[in-house]
């Protein structure tokens, strides 16, 4: 078979698969024009190979015809795709001109047997067996050239005047058609110039075709107003701006724009480059790293919810930024957020006035039971404000990991119950005068045990469990020694909880410092003496030398006590 035969059945069953599949892969998703196209394209390459297998003259003029019914239409066809790819508003008088010139060059080859005016005689020729049909072109013909010049003038001034377009039309668009254009115009300037026998329409018409149904495939992705139609709801409270994988702008709808104007500056198929706003510098992070969030923006009087998901449309996944007017649920979230805070602040004011309450409720108790034994007056505050200063003092430090601001505020808070269990002891040994007999100091050293039982009993619905634990324990373990010989239990070194260690030094200082019924106050000097040479028997070693730098501070506490 002659090679120029393999060409047209090729151009022809070509066109015609491609009609096939734009129906099975487009459907009704683009324009009539386009399927006109397809069957206006494949009904040429049909009459240019039924003219090369044609055995008589009568044939030959019928596939002519079936020939003209495609090439007369598939120009004007051409451009009304041109114009939906490249959003161009071409004047209806064009269209309707060029079309009426198409149906008038069909009409003029169907009347060969009546007029001379299109084709002046037709005969054919045979060669190497193919059929090759010889015309005598009539004046009218001369409209051919014209309609074929006219309309590919057209379709360069759509393709080149979209470039100016490029917030709209994406250059590799424009650039394609352009490509498809001149190629097609180069495969006829070659037949010309080689006098080659066989025509290059087909062949340029399967380029056209080709170019055009790939741009179909990729130019849905900018159809924004089809694809809302499919996803989202059309209303002025949405909006959206799609993103091709590689996080290049595809479009957006015009409530998007209407609400973020700089999406107006991005120019399609081009990625983010240099945001100038907060909106696109979000927008260019999620792109950068993809994962659903959502944002929140304010644009005027309104708030907008930014979100991002993923969709497939034509087979490419595309991000989709969905906008939303959120401003009533926002608002309504401000005012629940700012009841809740406000509810929040009213409950820890209350909290803190019960808080408070219990506090003072605890230091009366103590009071009270201070106010039993006449040797400690004062003893309760003394130790609570040493408790606070060595605290202090400790903190700055930072050498105790279990010195937290919390601790240190719930052992001051305990301080005062410390000699709680006193309220359990007689009066008559409470009070004594003098030093204690054997038998009256093991009843003396109960106070520190049933202490801790009267503790746990106020504490035992305390929203706090570890202020509890502390108080308890402060109440337990003061009178416990580093070197195991205190009591009531006999710990020592670290079995001895660190708040009764803390608690010890206080009160042991302020006994030294202070006068009893049974002996006088100690001097600083003499104090603080004893206080470092029980180092390690009596006191944790490390405590102790701590407690030693804060003698200033205590020396001028106890001095304003003297002074009042």
């Amino acid at each position: 078979m002659n090679p120029i035969i393999h060409i047209y059945n090729f151009a022809f069953f070509y066109s015609l698969f491609l009609i096939i599949l734009a129906a099975v892969v487009f459907h009704n998703k683009i324009s009539i024009f386009y399927h006109m196209l397809f069957i206006s394209i494949t009904l040429a390459c049909l009459g240019f190979l039924q003219t090369a297998c044609a055995e008589e003259m009568q044939t030959a003029v019928f596939a002519n015809q079936i020939l003209y019914l495609g090439a007369s239409f598939a120009p004007i066809l051409m451009v009304m795709c041109y114009t939906d790819l490249c959003r161009f508003n071409l004047k209806k008088i064009l269209l309707v001109s060029a079309l009426s010139i198409a149906v008038v060059i069909f009409i003029c080859t169907c009347t060969i047997k009546y007029t001379s005016l299109y084709y002046k005689s037709l005969y054919i020729i045979k060669d190497n067996g193919i059929t090759f049909l010889k015309k005598k072109y009539g004046i009218l013909h001369n409209l051919y050239y014209i309609y074929i010049a006219g309309t590919n003038i057209i379709g360069f001034f759509i393709a080149i005047r979209s470039f100016s377009k490029k917030h709209e039309v994406s250059f590799i668009t424009s650039g394609l058609l352009i490509v498809s254009m001149i190629l097609s115009a180069l495969c006829y300037g070659l037949q010309q110039v080689f006098g080659w026998k066989i025509s290059m329409v087909p062949v340029s018409y399967v380029i056209s075709e080709t170019m055009i149904f790939l741009l179909l495939a990729r130019i849905r992705l900018y159809d924004i107003k089809k694809i809302s139609t499919r996803y989202f709801d059309e209303t002025k409270s949405t909006g959206f701006m799609i993103f091709n994988k590689k996080g290049k702008y595809l479009g957006s709808d015009t409530t998007a724009k209407l609400w973020f104007p700089e999406i107006l500056n991005l120019k399609l198929d081009c990625s983010i480059d240099n945001p100038s706003t907060e909106f696109l510098k979000t927008i260019s992070l999620w792109l950068e790293e993809f994962s659903t969030r959502i944002s929140y923006f304010e644009c005027g009087e309104k708030i907008i919810g930014a979100r991002i998901y993923d969709l497939v449309e034509f087979g490419s996944k595309v991000h989709v930024i969905f906008l939303s007017d959120d401003t009533q649920i926002q608002r309504y979230t401000k005012l629940i957020e700012n009841y809740k805070n406000k509810l929040e602040e009213d409950v820890e004011k209350k909290t803190e006035k019960l808080f408070k309450i219990q506090n003072d409720i605890l230091i009366s108790m103590a009071n009270i039971v201070e106010n039993r034994d006449n040797n400690t007056g004062g003893h309760i505050a003394r130790t609570s404000d040493v408790v606070k200063i060595f605290v202090q003092h400790l903190i700055e430090k930072e050498k105790y990991p279990e010195l937290t601001e919390e601790f240190s505020e719930r052992i001051i808070k305990a301080a005062p119950l410390h000699d709680f269990g006193k309220i359990a002891i007689p009066d008559l040994i409470l009070n004594k005068p003098g030093k204690f007999e054997p038998e009256e100091y093991e009843i003396m050293k109960l106070h520190s045990a049933k202490g801790a039982v009267i503790v746990n009993k106020i504490l035992n619905n305390a929203d706090d469990p570890a202020f509890k634990n502390i108080a308890v324990n402060v109440a337990h373990y003061h009178h416990e020694k580093w070197n195991g010989q205190g009591y009531p239990e006999g710990l020592k070194e670290n079995e001895i909880p660190f708040e009764a260690r803390i608690m010890a030094l206080a009160d042991v200082f302020d006994a030294l410092v202070s006068r009893r019924v049974y002996k006088d106050s100690f001097d600083y000097d003499k104090a603080f003496k004893i206080v470092e040479e029980s180092s390690g028997s009596h006191f944790d070693p490390e405590l102790c030398s701590d407690f030693l730098e804060c003698r200033t501070i205590l020396e001028n506490l106890y001095s304003s006590y003297n002074s009042n």
